[in-house]
């Protein structure tokens, strides 16, 4: 009598849970290339605020920071304030960056102002 041929084992279950693991990470990436490629971009949209100030012995170190809310760089983002100015060397999209201007008086209440960008 012939023996009765045996049956391929099944994969693991954890071999089954990694496949299905690893479909769902290409499909997220794939899903996100396409959304970033084919979108429109938002150009820069620069505000600045004083997050800090410290006296010094010649006038006060205030600490600016800049947000862009756009979706691209801004580069060489121009700050002033209270008739000093500073430059930062760029504010990625959706970023931030911090400058310190160093200031005549107390720049309490007085609201930076961007002066400009370029593109990178």
């Amino acid at each position: 009598m012939a023996a009765k041929p045996k049956a391929p084992p099944r994969p693991p279950v954890l071999e089954w849970v990694m496949a299905a693991l690893g479909a769902a990470v290409v499909l997220v990436t794939l899903t996100l290339l396409l959304k970033d490629a084919g979108g429109e971009t938002a150009p820069p949209q620069l505000t600045a605020h004083v997050v800090e100030a410290r006296p010094l012995a010649d006038g006060w170190a205030a600490e600016i920071e800049i947000v862009n809310r756009g979706d691209e760089t801004a580069a060489r983002a121009r700050v002033a304030l209270m008739g000093s100015e500073a430059e930062t060397d760029y504010v990625a999209g959706h970023g931030k960056a911090r400058l310190t201007l160093i200031v005549p008086a107390d720049p309490a209440g007085a609201a930076p102002v961007v002066r400009g960008w370029s593109e990178p």
